[in-house]
């Protein structure tokens, strides 16, 4: 980590930090293919013949149902990398107590 007048600048050093813990999370908890977009998000076209009829009812509640799957699956992706960096940057800057001493 660079220092700036004995100031500890926080840059990708940071990003680096906890990259590999973010990754393993994700990784073990199947998140992973949310972030990089290997299972994307359920094409409405394959089951709805238009924006608002479905090809059959049974396939209007499957797309229902997987839609909601992928969008929550998604939040807790999105909500693991922001709890990972937040335990990072509460570790990093705990003994920290006013701005001037960031």
């Amino acid at each position: 980590m660079s220092s700036f007048k004995g100031q500890k600048l926080i840059g990708k050093s940071n990003y680096i930090e906890w990259l590999n813990e973010a990754k393993l999370y994700l990784e073990i908890n199947g998140f992973m293919s949310y972030i990089d977009n290997t299972l994307p998000r359920p094409s409405k076209k394959l089951y709805y013949k238009d924006e608002d009829t479905p090809r059959t009812p049974k396939l209007g509640v499957k797309y229902e149902e997987r839609i909601s799957d992928w969008i929550r699956n998604n939040n807790k992706a999105i909500g693991a990398i922001k709890s990972i960096i937040s335990l990072d940057n509460i570790d990093r800057f705990k003994d920290k107590t006013t701005a001037n001493s960031l």
